[in-house]
């Protein structure tokens, strides 16, 4: 996983965390505290679910670029070949 990736899946799971020992350390009835962190918590698993899907399309396309650039470079390799055999 690229560094750029590791810095928000941490802040957002800091950012969780931090929120879950909030509501957990807060004085309220057991009920609503069970509330406010299942709340928490689909919250925080939406954020990561969508983080996961922007680095899933992020490497889908850096691996596509990456074979469009693999490709040109083997096509200019063969245009070169054939211009130096055509030369000689």
């Amino acid at each position: 996983m690229k560094k750029s990736m590791i810095t928000p899946i941490t802040f957002v799971a800091g950012a969780v965390a931090g929120a879950a020992t909030g509501v957990l350390l807060a004085p309220d009835k057991g009920s609503k505290t069970r509330e406010r962190i299942n709340k928490t918590v689909k919250a925080g698993s939406e954020t990561v679910t969508d983080a996961a899907d922007k680095a899933k399309s992020t490497a889908k396309h850096a691996k596509d670029e990456a074979k469009e650039n693999i490709d040109k470079v083997k096509s200019d390799a063969k245009d070169k070949q054939k211009s130096i055999a055509k030369d000689q």
